[in-house]
Formats: C-alpha cells, sequence, structure tokens
C-alpha cells in the first residue's frame, strides 16, 4: 500500500476549496434567508394572463361604476355603454361584459391538473381582480379589433337606445342626457363643445 503525504499548503487548499463550494451552493444567488423555498416572491410564477391591446382609432375617455366613455380620434364621435347594455341571458348561460372582453383583460391565473399534467387556468374568482379601468381598456381594444375585422359595434342614436337596442350611444347634443353619471356627462360635454 502507497503512502501518501499531504502538505498542510495542500491540506489548506482543500479545506477552502470545499468552504468556497459549500458557501457557493449556501449563497442562493446573494438572497436573503428563506430565499430557497416556494414561497419567497422571486419564486412565484406569473400569475395573469396579458389580454391582447390593440391599437385604433377608439381610445378611452374615462369610467366610473359600470359606465365608460370612448371617442373616435379619426371622427371625433363619443361613445358611451354600460355594463347592463352587455348582460345575455340564453339557454340557462349567462354572459357579461367581462365575458365579451376576456380576450383584451388582464386576467389572474391558477394553477389546475389533470391526467396530462399541470397547466394554468382562469383562476375562478379572476372577475372579482377587474376593475372600470381594466374594462375600459379592454373595450378599447375590443373596439378596434373589431373595426378592423369590419364587424358592427352596435352604435345607435338615443331614440334606439332608449328601446334598448344597440352596445354603445352615440353621444350628441341631444342624447347626452342618456349618460346617467355626472362625470362622465360633464367629459362628453367637453369633447362635444358643450362646455
Amino acid at each position: 500500500m502507497a503512502k501518501y503525504r499531504v502538505t498542510e499548503a495542500q491540506l489548506q487548499k482543500i479545506f477552502e476549496d470545499i468552504e468556497t463550494k459549500r458557501l457557493s451552493e449556501m449563497d442562493n444567488y446573494n438572497y436573503p434567508e428563506g430565499s430557497d423555498t416556494p414561497n419567497a416572491p422571486w419564486n412565484q410564477k406569473d400569475t395573469h394572463k396579458e389580454g391582447e391591446y390593440v391599437a385604433g382609432d377608439y381610445e378611452i375617455v374615462s369610467s366610473n361604476r359600470g359606465e365608460y366613455l370612448l371617442k373616435n380620434k379619426q371622427t371625433g364621435q363619443v361613445l358611451y355603454t354600460i355594463n347592463d347594455v352587455w348582460d345575455s341571458y340564453e339557454n340557462g348561460d349567462s354572459e357579461d361584459i367581462m365575458d365579451v372582453l376576456e380576450d383584451y383583460l388582464d386576467i389572474e391565473q391558477e394553477e389546475d391538473a389533470d391526467e396530462d399534467g399541470y397547466y394554468m387556468t382562469n383562476a375562478s374568482d379572476w372577475k372579482d381582480y377587474i376593475d372600470s379601468n381594466n374594462i375600459l381598456d379592454a373595450l378599447a381594444s375590443y373596439m378596434n379589433n373589431s373595426t378592423k375585422n369590419g364587424e358592427n359595434l352596435n352604435i345607435v342614436d338615443g331614440e334606439k337606445w332608449q328601446d334598448g337596442d344597440g352596445k354603445f350611444l352615440l353621444v350628441t347634443p341631444e342624447s347626452i342626457g342618456e349618460v346617467m353619471d355626472d362625470k362622465l356627462k360633464a367629459d362628453a360635454s367637453k369633447l362635444l363643445g358643450l362646455s
């Protein structure tokens, strides 16, 4: 059996290498203690799906509690809509404005699993995270996309709006009284040059 002699300098080098390796494994990229747990913020997965943004002639003006005001940059038309005109009930299924605009909204996601593995899906309470400003942004993208695809936006005048027809009211000096929210009415008045 051969004998090996290790000098003190070699032994010191071995211990230094071991210590350096241990520190680099435990350093965890200089994150604070506990960062190697799945609950650490930097270990969290992105929990929302970004909605589609579509640029075009329609731009946001303002919103308040389920009422929305938008403007066409090219024509200067001011359009108004409310949550209620988007509600529909067919064959036992209901749909609201958030269902219609789902492709254009940033939606909270949660992990789910089936026989094929794990995947991300809309959180069961995703609508609780959506506010009027989110819907207003989504409406502008929806309108721009619909216009680019040659779809009818279902814009009506004040008389048809009162009859429950249409998705968007064309706001004019004659129909401005249909805008329920005072803030939106004031914004529309400014855009129409009435104040």
